[in-house]
């Protein structure tokens, strides 16, 4: 999902400096090496529920009069449901994440600009255990080096002017319960229960040697190769499962070899058809 988010009013956007001075009221929003370093802050409300995974996000801000080079960085600040910041004390002594370089900030009068990718800050702030949708973020824009300056438009200047910042997020899906239609890889520390109930999968499903019983659970349906590695602990069938003969209108479809190793001594399983429906069934020696 794609969302734009905009200033929503004055107070959301300004300046300040690390000797203290602060302005909200201004029609552009300095970012220069005045007063110890000048940054601007930008205050979004984000639509974004907890869990989410943040793909990409960057905010964008229009030149209004530059000079020189100005190297900068952004960062966010590192609280649940930021809020107006009145003094510079409040962004100053406020927690905040990582930052991100943007280096050196282009000029262009009247073009907006963006920023470097920023979704790991703002995935950060989201995964904090006190954020809920709706809550939110404030974005810095701060100098870090460099003798120009960037004013870019501030939300006095003209509220379509103002900061915009564009984040894509997605619900990332399910583990339980989920269709598996390719590959289910288990590493060499796997544990039990890795298949969901009821899970469907849809090819090989490989076992790494250390692997322990019971990753296919009850109710899965297999429809092609399970294979076990020497060192599986069991491939006798999960609860709700039994060794029986096959349907007499079943086609022996192929043959999935369990290794000698195993310490279950059925070591070979067949596998039919019935229609469009394959079976696993299995055979002692």
């Amino acid at each position: 999902m794609a969302d734009v988010y905009h200033i929503q009013s004055g107070l959301d956007d300004g300046e300040w400096a690390e000797d203290g001075q602060f302005e909200n009221g201004s029609f552009n929003i300095l970012v220069a090496s005045n007063n110890g370093g000048t940054s601007g802050f930008f205050r979004f409300r984000l639509d974004v529920p907890k869990g989410a995974e943040i793909q990409s996000a960057s905010i964008g801000v229009i030149d209004q009069s530059s000079l020189g080079i100005v190297h900068g960085y952004v960062q966010l600040g590192y609280v649940d449901d930021a809020p107006q910041p009145m003094t510079a004390n409040d962004l100053i002594t406020m927690d905040k994440t990582a930052t991100v370089a943007w280096s050196p900030i282009p000029t262009g009068f009247g073009i907006r600009h963006w920023s470097p990718d920023i979704s790991a800050l703002i995935q950060s702030v989201i995964d904090r255990s006190g954020w809920d949708v709706s809550q939110h973020v404030i974005v810095l824009i701060a100098w870090s080096s460099g003798s120009g300056f960037r004013r870019v438009r501030s939300y006095e200047y003209d509220p379509d002017d103002a900061a915009i910042l564009q984040v894509e997020w997605r619900i990332p899906p399910p583990s339980v319960d989920a269709t598996i239609t390719t590959d289910l890889v288990l590493d060499a520390t796997a544990t039990a229960a890795r298949g969901a109930t009821e899970a469907v999968i849809g090819t090989d499903l490989v076992l790494d040697a250390a692997a322990t019983a019971g990753v296919v659970e009850p109710l899965a349906t297999l429809t092609a190769d399970l294979v076990l590695d020497t060192a599986a602990t069991a491939h006798s069938p999960a609860a709700g499962f039994a060794w029986v003969a096959p349907p007499e209108n079943a086609e022996v479809e192929d043959t999935v070899q369990l290794v000698t190793q195993a310490t279950d001594p059925r070591v070979a399983a067949i596998r039919y058809r019935i229609g469009d429906t394959i079976i696993g069934i299995a055979e002692p020696e």
